[in-house]
């Protein structure tokens, strides 16, 4: 995942520390005590930067948490499709905190197949989904030139130690980044987690199903449990969006569980009161990807061109949820409102 960050490169106070130490060999007396005078007054004027970004900018901090589609070719451009979200939304007139208007920072972490239960999970082998060796995985940072790793077939990267300490691993990676927003961007294997159900009869009415069959709408799914685990452990005040990922070319039965467990999650995010919910499934991706074969990496996963037709295609409604989910957020009592 090359590192395709909107922001150029601009010469530190170092750069320029240098600068002037170089210059007073070149053009000053030759005097014991003069290049020590040089170098104090260099680092008094321009101190050393402490961060990637420079000292002077704000950003705004957003964690984005993925499944394969981030560890494959939707993860080689995702840093800049969402660093380029206020500008969009900008442009459809959407008005951000002012938190949000500040340049975007993006920090990704991703995992082939991972889900809700995977990043909850204080122990056992959904959490080694996500911790443990030779890992599909993949680290996103859009302002570290060099830093951002993914994962290509033949390799693998770990997922830090860092995240990986006792306790959930969402919450290590809130701990640690303090983030401004939070996007879950996955679906996959929630899917299995929701249908309790036979799969002819997950399909009720409309042709993508989205209406949840009366005889379960009360049912008490692990991805509804899920949810709310993770709505539990988010930082209070912080905006968080759901936004599911795109399935693409899966067998019909496979399909339609990926539907119902979109129904699903969108209603109990709904419920939720707490994040705001954008429907990666809908007639047109799935229409899109069905007759435009060349948008897929492979028959599971967007390409990197497919990538940008998906986000483009949902940044309407993105920019809709970033607004909605900083209301539910400043709303918020730091408890999901079942």
């Amino acid at each position: 995942m090359e590192n395709l960050s909107l922001f150029s490169y601009q010469s530190t106070g170092t750069d320029l520390a240098v600068h002037m130490i170089m210059c007073s060999s070149i053009f000053t007396p030759k005097s014991s005590s003069f290049p020590l005078f040089a170098i104090f007054t260099a680092f008094l004027v321009f101190p050393f930067p402490s961060k990637a970004e420079s000292p002077l900018v704000s950003v705004a901090k957003i964690v984005y948490f993925g499944d394969s589609q981030a560890t494959l070719w939707t993860g080689r451009v995702i840093g800049d499709l969402i660093e380029s979200l206020p500008q969009r939304c900008h442009e459809l007139g959407s008005s951000f905190s002012e938190e949000l208007s500040q340049p975007w920072h993006v920090k990704g972490y991703a995992t082939g197949s991972s889900s809700f239960h995977h990043w909850i999970a204080k122990s056992g082998s959904h959490r080694d989904h996500i911790c443990g060796t030779e890992k599909n995985s993949a680290f996103i940072d859009s302002l570290a030139p060099g830093q951002t790793q993914t994962f290509q077939k033949g390799s693998w990267l770990i997922m830090s130690p860092q995240i990986c300490v006792s306790g959930p691993v969402a919450k290590n990676v809130f701990n640690i980044e303090n983030p401004d927003l939070i996007i879950f961007n996955f679906l996959g294997n929630s899917a299995q987690r929701s249908v309790r159900i036979n799969n002819r009869q997950i399909i009720s009415s409309g042709q993508y199903g989205y209406d949840i069959p009366e005889e379960h709408q009360s049912t008490e799914f692990d991805l509804t449990m899920d949810l709310y685990q993770l709505i539990d452990i988010l930082p209070h005040g912080t905006p968080c969006i759901i936004f599911t990922s795109n399935p693409n070319r899966l067998k019909e039965s496979i399909q339609r569980q990926r539907i119902f467990a979109q129904a699903v999650l969108q209603r109990d995010t709904q419920k939720s009161q707490r994040c705001a919910f954008v429907a990666g499934i809908n007639p047109e991706t799935q229409d899109f990807f069905m007759n435009n074969l060349d948008m897929l990496g492979d028959k599971f996963h967007m390409s990197t061109e497919g990538s940008f037709w998906f986000f483009t295609h949902h940044t309407p409604s993105l920019c809709e949820a970033i607004q909605t989910s900083q209301a539910l957020a400043k709303q918020a009592k730091g408890f999901p409102v079942f």
